[in-house]
């Protein structure tokens, strides 16, 4: 049996792909604990509106922080206003200070309510880039649809190596692919001594 040059260097090309691939579903195991095509999309989405979701509560988050600090300077004014009559008498301006002091307890609370959200949020972003070396949701879709592209790629070689060949395992198809360079070797070594 003999192969020609230019199949022996389709064979080395389509063993380096195997290879190729064989490490990027690697990778994706690794790195995701997935590789197969369709959860990683699912991934990508559930990420997509996740991140969605979070920018949404930044926004609402940041309007609630305004809002609170506006009512408390409106009613701060309101307040020490009142207190500053003179014509009140002591028990009421003894009430209106205390409701005054609860007021700025509240809103204190909401604050450190609200700044604790915006911690948690800004703490799940630091996860996805230390996890995936990206935080921003554009860059993130961009590399899971890049390695969607990849495992499309490789599950259609994967078949073509499977419908051509009968293998569709890496290690196989290079296993047999040596044995038959092998082979050609011997056979051309056999035509050179005769």
């Amino acid at each position: 049996m003999f192969v020609s040059r230019g199949r022996a260097e389709q064979i080395e090309a389509l063993e380096t792909k195997a290879k190729y691939f064989t490490a990027e579903k690697h990778l994706l195991e690794e790195k995701l604990g997935i590789s197969d095509s369709k959860e990683i999309i699912d991934l990508v989405h559930s990420l997509e509106q996740a991140n969605d979701t979070m920018r949404k509560e930044i926004s609402a988050l940041q309007e609630q922080i305004e809002s609170a600090a506006q009512k408390a300077a409106a009613e701060t004014a309101t307040d020490t206003d009142a207190i500053a009559d003179a014509a009140m008498e002591p028990r009421e301006l003894l009430t209106r200070i205390t409701g005054f002091a609860s007021k700025i307890k509240n809103l204190n609370g909401n604050i450190g309510s609200l700044e604790d959200q915006l911690n948690s949020l800004y703490a799940e972003r630091e996860i996805l880039e230390k996890e995936l070396g990206v935080s921003d949701a554009k860059e993130i879709i961009t590399m899971f649809r890049s390695l969607d592209s990849q495992l499309v790629t490789m599950y259609a070689t994967r078949e073509t190596f499977e419908k051509e060949l009968g293998l569709s395992d890496a290690a196989e198809i290079v296993a047999r692919f040596k044995r038959i360079s092998q082979l050609a070797s011997d056979v051309q070594r056999e035509v050179s001594f005769k």
